[in-house]
């Protein structure tokens, strides 16, 4: 997937916002990225390959279990992953976090 010397960052959440954010500031500071996203990634590869970084992205929903452990399994023991950017967000419900009890959060 790439090569053996490289730094490698798992970065989840990389379709837009934050997650797109810090998957090419990461990419901008040298490292190889695996992506992963439950919405298509490709813009975010794009963009990344674009100013000669590499990048791989999977679409994959960490709510999904099964699908995740593939995926966890995929990107740590075949890429030999230096780092992690845990973007990823679940909010099954349309509030502020003001307004968001502690049982909830």
């Amino acid at each position: 997937m790439f090569p053996s010397n490289s730094r490698i960052a798992v970065v989840n959440g990389v379709a837009s916002g934050l997650g797109k954010l810090f998957a090419l500031l990461l990419a901008a500071a040298g490292f190889n990225l695996a992506l992963t996203d439950p919405e298509p990634a490709d813009g975010t590869v794009a963009e990344i390959i674009e100013h000669g970084g590499t990048a791989w992205a999977q679409c994959c929903d960490l709510v999904d279990l099964p699908l995740s452990r593939v995926s966890r399994r995929r990107y740590w023991r075949d890429s030999g992953a230096a780092m992690l950017v845990n973007n990823a967000a679940f909010t099954p419900f349309l509030r502020s976090l003001a307004e968001t009890d502690v049982d909830t959060w």
